[in-house]
């Protein structure tokens, strides 16, 4: 089947239509593809490694770099549908990271990635202890602003000359979302 995962790395949550599972080097060959066919749609935000032999070197380089990268799965047919990845994860008195996620183009539009990203928070904070995650997302990124609002970020500011993307320094909205939100948002019955 198209897109299913192989190695059965360690689901780290599961919402109602998604979970989220460690990806690893058996997982490079769907992840590149996944990458790759997306590849267009993601270019004027973001790029990422296509070809299956640097995958596999991103997702086994990761956790030595501090980095967790989680398929975002489909529970109906087991499918890769997008990727989160959770980075500059700093401990106390921070309690911080970083996050970033893409999209399969022909799953964008389905609130797959926003469950994803949702599902990433509770585990940043319920399993790996942290307090706050933060997002940046260009201004004209109107898709991944609405994800991120969907799955409880809120905007913060203008965090000038961000990321290089395409050999240039690029200003991002940066958004957070803590473990105070997380709650509030629990008690209104929210994943």
């Amino acid at each position: 089947m198209r897109g299913v995962l192989s190695d059965g790395g360690p689901i780290v949550a599961t919402g109602p239509r998604v979970d989220l599972r460690r990806l690893g080097a058996a997982d490079a060959a769907k992840t590149a593809e996944l990458l790759a066919e997306s590849a267009e749609f993601h270019r004027p935000w973001v790029t990422y490694p296509t070809r299956p032999d640097k995958v596999t070197a991103f997702l086994v380089a990761a956790p030595g770099q501090g980095m967790e990268v989680l398929g975002v799965r489909r529970h109906s047919d087991d499918a890769l549908v997008g990727l989160t990845t959770l980075c500059r994860i700093a401990g106390e008195p921070w309690l911080t990271a970083e996050c970033g996620a893409a999209v399969g183009v022909r799953y964008q539009g389905n609130g797959y990635l926003a469950e994803g990203m949702r599902l990433l928070v509770w585990f940043a904070v319920g399993t790996l202890g942290l307090h706050r995650v933060e997002a940046l997302a260009q201004p004209g990124n109107v898709r991944s602003g609405r994800m991120l609002t969907t799955a409880g970020f809120r905007p913060e500011g203008t965090a000038r000359g961000a990321i290089r993307i395409g050999g240039k320094w690029l200003d991002h909205v940066r958004w957070a979302i803590t473990a105070d939100d997380l709650a509030a948002s629990a008690g209104e019955g929210v994943i």
